[in-house]
């Protein structure tokens, strides 16, 4: 839309980011009144590294569709989209740097999931107005192998270091995933019991099953043994067995049990 801000939406992986840029695109968004609109966006980066759901907005996609039609190329696409969707590392390539971008909002996602330097590379790459970093600190943190570096900090994100110089990150409370039985724990353990459910939740995740010993909304299964190792990895046949044997009991009361029904 015309005069409408630009933003960068960045994630630390393809994955996250590629889920978020579908979403987008399927859904569109709101304007400050309310109504709904599709703002123009690209996704950019390494091509065998984006999915197939996102590859129909793509930069390399939109610029041979652009080049073809004779309306220029990479560097359009760019200046005429809204929302620009790039990984923390891809945010640095020549690809966006050349186009000389600035944005309004730069937008991180899953930002405790992301060690801080990694963090930092649009935010100095580009002007812009206004970030906002989006993450949860009480879920996985960034992978880093290194023990000496984890014991170094390395693992920290610019997300938590902020909350230790005592900005305080604002919480969104509601849930929509959970079944309030899994919600429980976990809002206690880590969110003060602040957490709460959206309406309608708990009937909407209601499944015929539920009312049987061994199949409510969680159940824990203590399978004694069996632990096994190779020289990469772990693995427990005995666990495997019971787990088939769950799911086929599961299937034999409720034969559409896997369709949710």
């Amino acid at each position: 839309r015309e005069g409408a801000p630009r933003v960068l939406v960045c994630t630390p992986n393809n994955a996250a980011l590629d889920e978020v840029c579908v979403r987008v695109a399927k859904t569109g968004l709101k304007d400050e009144l309310g109504y709904p609109f599709h703002p123009k966006i690209v996704r950019v980066g390494v091509k065998h590294q984006i999915s197939e759901e996102a590859r129909p907005y793509s930069l390399d996609l939109l610029a041979k569709r652009r080049a073809e039609e004779g309306r220029g190329g990479d560097r359009e696409v760019l200046r005429e989209s809204q929302i620009v969707f790039s990984t923390l590392t891809f945010a640095d390539s020549t690809t966006i740097r050349s186009s000389r971008l600035s944005f309004d909002y730069i937008i991180v996602d899953e930002a405790a999931q992301a060690v801080e330097p990694t963090c930092l590379i649009p935010l100095v790459s580009f002007g812009f107005r206004k970030c906002f970093l989006v993450g949860d600190p009480a879920q996985l943190p960034a992978t880093v192998l290194s023990k000496k570096a984890t014991e170094l900090e390395y693992r920290q994100s610019l997300f938590e270091r902020l909350q230790s110089c005592g900005h305080a990150p604002l919480m969104l409370t509601r849930q929509y995933r959970m079944h309030p039985e899994i919600r429980e724990w976990p809002s206690k353990k880590f969110y003060h019991g602040k957490l709460v459910d959206a309406e309608g939740l708990e009937e909407a995740l209601k499944r015929p099953w539920h009312q049987h010993d061994g199949f409510g909304p969680y159940n824990f299964y203590d399978i004694k043994g069996g632990a096994e190792h190779n020289e990469n990895s772990w693995r427990n046949p005995f666990q495997a067995d019971f787990a088939a044997e769950w799911l086929s009991c599961l299937l034999a009361k409720y034969p559409n049990a896997l369709r949710g029904s």
